[in-house]
């Protein structure tokens, strides 16, 4: 690494840039002001008071107390003055309320309030948010809200207005497209009949089962195979599985759509057992991902500890991400598709699969194992012919994993040249970061790449062992490297150059010493923007006898 630092600095060093302005800021930015970001929030403490003739009204009063049993009143102001578009769109607001006799309210969409001002209603009904006009016409008659408190000791709201640019989708600025993810330790290929593979496009017994370690046979493309298979051995087959023989997913398809045949060229399913999918990470230090390959888009599905889902939950989570990422799909040779969109089938397939367990000591045939399935079916442009080698799109999917405390992840920061799709161009360089943040090393070429991560890159022949031991899954740490590096050395100038005010040699030297960091922060403020405003009121318990119903 030192050796190629060295080998652009003396090159550098007889060059020249005009490029433009800085994008990266060396130190943690100053928290922007809410006039530059175009939002700001407020929690008002106001107290009820009593006027003439039954009249009432609420004054603010920051030194309203509160007793148990009694109403406080509060309200949470939003000023929206003209954010950016960037902004706007991903801007949030939450209102964490603890103590009193109402619910908090989390990530609250903005992007749809034009400049004015807004007051929270916590019904929702008419958008949490509302103008003074609104709530009127909605039947209120002031933004303020009487709560009743519970607990003087932790009665309080805390409202926030915030909006950070998505680090972990490739994202576009000037030239580059960049991504920031973590380097996952574990990525493992689920073959396309293993039991962990809840991905499948059927192309039928064609040599693609899948053996595992531990004998078995995954498989609901073909039952009368398996049974076939389990009758040769001298075996007799129960009744259960006899009646499973039509029940292999192609047959149930089938059944539901007799003139429009299965084609993988442009469909998958979603697979799971009926009795859905249940998460218990045994190690809580490692975070885990399910990562669905879509015609080479990642379809990228946290899965936290105690989730749980069947196999309609996972299909309209995957959905909703292809909905908005149809651009970025591509078929078998690495081509965009004309006209392309996607449907899912609410239907839900029954199917079932039968397993073979073979043993030194005996041959058994697992009970039936039932499965739903919910189709994906994609279609393009009346010209685009699906039966033409390479114009399919192919699916694959990975478990991943990586440590869930940050200060021990590896994190890679790539820059790629900038193309439609973004993030689909060839990197120009990848950084990689320990758990500070500290940049360790600069990758410009696939040779660097497999250098750097030899040590994870052992158990990727194991792709195609069916005798690897490693049940079923194979490690596929490469599949992290970019798809192509541009490897040209006045674009990895001009890319250093961008990033520290027309110079290479100052952020090479910063690299070199340990002194570059990459924090969410200021990747933010040369990339993005970021920002996270907030305020709040509490009660001290009156000290006053309160009566609340002067009636009792």
């Amino acid at each position: 690494m030192k050796r190629l630092l060295a080998f652009i600095l003396v090159v550098a060093m007889a060059l020249a840039f005009a490029g433009s302005a800085s994008a990266f800021s060396w130190e943690k930015p100053a928290q922007p002001t809410p006039e530059e970001i175009g939002y700001s929030i407020d929690v008002l403490k106001c107290t009820l008071v009593t006027g003439e003739a039954g009249s009432s009204y609420y004054n603010v009063d920051d030194n309203a107390v509160a007793v148990n049993g009694a109403d406080v009143y509060w309200a949470v102001k939003l000023t929206v003055d003209n954010p950016s578009n960037q902004i706007k769109s991903t801007a949030y607001a939450d209102v964490e309320i603890s103590g009193l006799g109402l619910s908090s309210v989390k990530a609250i969409p903005l992007s749809g309030l034009d400049s004015g001002v807004y007051y929270f209603m916590p019904s929702g009904a008419g958008g949490y948010f509302q103008k003074i006009e609104t709530i009127i016409a909605n039947g209120g008659q002031s933004p303020v809200l009487a709560t009743r408190c519970t607990d003087t000791q932790t009665a309080k709201v805390t409202a926030q207005v915030y909006s950070e640019r998505v680090l972990g989708e490739a994202f576009n600025v000037g030239d580059y497209d960049v991504q920031v993810r973590p380097f996952l330790t574990e990525l493992k290929y689920e073959a396309p009949d293993s039991q962990n593979c809840y991905l499948r496009q059927d192309y039928g017994s064609d040599g693609r089962q899948d053996y595992g370690s531990d004998g078995k046979i995954y498989n609901d493309t073909n039952n009368k195979e398996v049974l076939e298979e389990y009758k040769a051995t001298g075996n007799t087959p129960s009744q259960a599985a006899l009646d499973a023989a039509n029940k292999s997913f192609p047959d149930v398809y089938e059944e539901k759509n007799p003139t429009a045949p299965w084609n993988p060229a442009k469909q998958f399913r979603i697979t799971l057992s009926k009795d859905g999918w249940n998460f218990s990470l045994q190690n809580k230090n490692y975070a885990y991902e399910h990562i669905f390959m879509i015609g080479g888009y990642p379809c990228i599905i946290p899965a936290t500890n105690g989730a749980s889902y069947n196999a309609e939950d996972l299909a309209y989570m995957v959905y909703e991400i292809l909905q908005s990422k149809l651009g970025s799909i591509r078929n078998a040779n690495g081509q965009t598709i004309p006209g392309l969109s996607v449907r899912l089938d609410p239907t839900v397939y029954a199917s079932q699969t039968l397993v073979i367990l073979d043993s030194p000591l005996m041959v058994t045939l697992q009970e039936p194992d039932n499965l739903d399935s919910l189709v994906f079916t994609f279609s393009a442009d009346p010209g685009y012919d699906w039966d033409v080698s390479g114009n399919n799109i192919p699916v694959m999917h990975y478990h991943a994993s990586y440590e869930n405390d940050e200060s021990k992840q590896t994190k890679l920061v790539t820059f790629y040249q900038a193309a439609n799709p973004v993030g689909t161009g060839p990197a120009i360089a990848q950084f990689v970061l320990n758990g500070d943040r500290q940049v360790q090393a600069v990758i410009t070429s696939e040779a660097q790449w497999n250098e750097y991560f030899a040590a994870y890159l052992q158990g990727d022949n194991d792709l195609g062992d069916p005798n690897s031991g490693t049940g079923g899954t194979y490690l596929r740490v490469v599949d992290q490297r970019p798809t192509s590096f541009l490897g040209d050395m006045d674009a990895i100038f001009d890319l250093m150059a961008w990033l520290d005010e027309g110079e290479i040699d100052s952020i090479f030297d910063a690299i070199d010493a340990g002194e570059m960091y990459m924090t969410d922060e200021n990747l933010w403020e040369a990339l993005g923007y970021a920002y996270r405003f907030e305020d709040s009121v509490s009660w001290q318990a009156s000290t006053v006898p309160i009566i609340v119903d002067p009636l009792a």
